[in-house]
């Protein structure tokens, strides 16, 4: 399925935030725990693009969620994902057909892909926090080494091209005045990656394990 989603930086601690969507009547109804491990065959340098690199990339997840009403919503996997993403002519991301297949064990998975000389160019470790007010869903990120994020895909409910839909988003996350940057187009797992080369010395072979 092809989706539209939102990534935004949140400039407040956890349990401010928390206070500000309970107060706008969402209430907290999952927690997760969320590894990423991304991979790619692309050679790396400090000047790789985003768009670039993220096209060229996979990744390994494993997700355990643990739904507070539901336990056929609480769900635990590892799942090999490619996110076919589609820009804009700013390099804006504005849709993604995510591809996805289970896989029985991270750790093999992992190793598979390093034995077959892929670059795991990044690893992202998140706490999740899943809230809900009626049809609306946001996914609040607590990102190891990077801060909070909020996620929210598009509604069932939304119509229009995928600008629309993006605006829509955009405006729904401003209505509920929360202190959030004015980027939102975030990927985590690239910022992660330009935190961490920062401390890197780049040769002809760069190593960003």
């Amino acid at each position: 399925m092809i989706r539209s989603e939102i990534t935004v930086e949140i400039f407040c601690d956890k349990d401010t935030l928390f206070k500000l969507l309970e107060d706008r009547g969402f209430k907290y109804v999952a927690k997760l725990q969320i590894d990423d491990y991304y991979y790619t065959h692309v050679p790396i340098g400090r000047d790789i693009d985003f768009r670039e690199l993220v096209t060229n990339s996979f990744l390994v997840r494993c997700l355990k969620c643990a739904d507070f009403k539901s336990k056929e919503k609480s769900i635990g996997y590892t799942r090999l994902i490619y996110k076919k993403k589609e820009f804009d002519q700013r390099d804006k991301v504005i849709s993604e057909y995510k591809i996805s297949t289970d896989v029985a064990d991270t750790r093999f998975a992992n190793e598979i892909f390093q034995q077959m000389g892929l670059t795991q160019w990044v690893s992202k470790n998140a706490n999740g926090y899943g809230f809900r007010r009626d049809n609306q869903y946001i996914l609040v990120q607590e990102v190891e080494n990077l801060g909070l994020y909020i996620e929210v895909e598009q509604f069932d409910d939304q119509s229009g091209d995928k600008d629309e839909i993006l605006d829509g988003l955009v405006d729904f996350i401003n209505e509920l005045e929360i202190p959030c940057g004015n980027d939102f187009h975030e990927n985590i797992a690239y910022k992660l990656f330009l935190k961490k080369s920062k401390h890197k010395s780049f040769g002809f072979n760069p190593d960003v394990l």
